[in-house]
C-alpha cells in the first residue's frame, strides 16, 4: 500500500490505540484504498441510508439523528459491534426527538463515542449504528430496514468493527505496549562474501488471534457486515485493515508481501466480489445446460451456511434476515434462472436437502449443541429451522 508516511514513522510508540498516530494511519490506509484499489469501491459518496447520525466536528461535543430525504447521497462509516447484555441508549419514539435536538457524547457508549471520534478523524460525516438508526420499539420499521442492511453495509465508505469488545460499553481502543506492535528485526551474516541480510518477523498467527477470533467475529450479524462491506478497520489490540485488494496492520502497514488469510481469499468473498463488480453477471443457463459457475454459485453457498451456522444469536428468530443481504446479492447474479427461498436455492435443492447437524469436521474435545428452533422460522427441511452447526454432505 501507498501511505504517504515515511519509514522512520510507520511503527507507533504509542501506548494506546487512540493515538493521533494510530487515526493517521487509518487515514492513509482509506485514502490509498480509494485512490488506488480499482477492485474496491472508490465512489466515496452514496445515496445515505433512511437515518444516519451527523456526528459534527471538533470541538462541538453533540451528535444528532439526521433523517434522510429521498435520494439524498454522502459518505458515511457503518458500525459492527456486540450489543452485549447492557442497556443502550436506542431509537425509540420517546428517544427520537431528542436524538434530533442532539446529544452529547458523554450520553452515548464507549464504542459509540469512540466510532464518533473515528469518523471525525477520517473526515466522514454521518455514521450507521443499528440501535441508534432503526426504532427499536416499532416491528415495522425493524422488518422495513434490516433487509436494507445488506446495501447499507455495502454502499459505505468504511465499515468501523469492535472486534475485540464484548458489548458496547468495550469501546474500540485499548492500551499497549508498542514494542510488542514493531517487527522484530533480525540481521544475519551469511559470510564475507554474501554478506549482512535483515529480516522482519512477525507473529504468523497475528491476523486469525486478534481478527478471525475476535469476540466480533463469533456473532451472525457480524457475518454478513464483514462480507459485504468494500472495506474495514477492525480495532483489536491493534488496527487491522481489510479490503479487496489488500490486508494490512500495524505491524505490518504497508501490507504482507503475500495476502494475509483474510475474507477475499474465500471462495464466497471471491463470488460476491465478481456479482459486486460486474453488477450484473452472466449465470443464467437453460435447464439442459451445465455450466461450471453456476455450481460455483451453489459451493459457495454452502459455505456460507456452514460457516454462518457456527455463529452467535441473541435472537434465533434472525437466523434468516442476517443472511438476507447476501442472498439477494447472489440472487442478483441468478436473475431469471433461481429462486431463494428459506435458506435454500429451488434449482439445486435436491443437493442441498443434504445437510447434516454437526461442524463439518469434528474435534472429540470440542462440544457443539444443534436444537430446533421454537416457534419453528422455516420448515423442517430447511438448515435454518436449527441452530448450530450444520454441514453439506457433498
Amino acid at each position: 500500500m501507498k501511505l504517504g508516511i515515511p519509514v522512520a514513522d510507520l511503527y507507533s510508540q504509542a501506548g494506546s490505540t487512540a493515538s493521533e498516530w494510530n487515526l493517521r494511519l487509518a487515514r492513509a490506509w482509506l485514502e490509498d484504498c480509494v485512490a488506488n484499489h480499482p477492485l474496491c469501491e472508490q465512489r466515496t459518496t452514496q445515496k445515505l441510508p433512511t437515518r444516519v447520525l451527523d456526528v459534527g466536528s471538533e470541538p462541538c461535543d453533540l451528535v444528532r439523528l439526521h433523517i434522510s430525504s429521498e435520494g439524498e447521497c454522502g459518505s458515511y462509516a457503518t458500525l459492527s459491534h456486540c450489543w452485549g447484555r447492557k442497556h443502550l441508549l436506542m431509537l425509540e419514539k420517546d428517544t427520537e426527538s431528542m436524538l434530533k435536538a442532539g446529544i452529547e457524547l458523554s450520553q452515548l457508549p464507549n464504542t459509540f463515542r469512540d466510532t464518533i471520534l473515528v469518523a471525525r478523524a477520517l473526515s466522514i460525516k454521518y455514521i450507521w449504528i443499528d440501535s441508534l438508526c432503526i426504532y427499536q420499539d416499532s416491528t415495522e420499521d425493524w422488518r422495513t430496514e434490516s433487509t436494507k442492511m445488506g446495501q447499507i453495509y455495502m454502499n459505505c465508505l468504511l465499515n468501523i468493527a469492535a472486534t475485540a469488545s464484548e458489548d458496547s460499553s468495550g469501546g474500540l481502543f485499548r492500551p499497549r505496549n508498542p514494542l510488542a506492535v514493531k517487527p522484530a528485526q533480525i540481521t544475519i551474516n551469511a559470510g564475507y562474501s554474501i554478506g549482512k541480510y535483515d529480516f522482519w518477523c512477525w507473529p504468523g498467527f497475528l491476523w486469525d488471534r486478534q481478527v478471525e477470533e475476535g469476540v466480533l467475529n463469533t456473532r451472525g450479524w457480524v457475518f454478513q457486515e464483514r462480507l459485504l462491506a468494500p472495506r474495514i478497520v477492525h480495532f483489536s489490540s491493534q488496527l487491522f485493515w481489510d479490503c479487496r485488494m489488500s490486508a494490512a496492520c500495524e505491524t505490518i502497514p504497508t501490507g504482507r508481501p503475500t495476502p494475509m488469510p483474510s475474507r477475499q481469499k474465500s471462495p464466497y468473498r471471491n463470488f460476491l466480489d465478481t456479482i459486486q463488480l460486474k453488477k450484473a453477471p452472466n449465470l443464467q443457463r437453460t435447464s439442459d445446460t451445465h455450466e461450471p459457475e453456476i455450481e460455483e454459485v451453489y459451493t459457495a453457498w454452502q459455505e456460507i451456511v456452514t460457516t454462518y451456522s457456527n455463529r452467535k444469536f441473541t435472537k434465533d428468530s434472525d437466523i434468516l434476515v442476517a443472511i438476507s443481504g447476501i442472498a439477494q446479492e447472489i440472487q442478483r447474479g441468478l436473475t431469471n434462472y433461481d429462486q431463494y427461498y428459506v435458506g435454500h436455492w429451488l434449482q439445486n435443492l435436491k443437493k442441498e436437502l443434504l445437510w447434516s447437524v454437526g461442524p463439518l469436521t469434528v474435534d472429540t474435545k470440542a462440544n457443539f449443541t444443534t436444537s430446533r428452533i421454537c416457534p419453528l422460522r422455516a420448515p423442517t427441511w430447511a438448515w435454518a429451522s436449527v441452530k448450530g452447526p450444520i454441514h453439506f454432505k457433498q
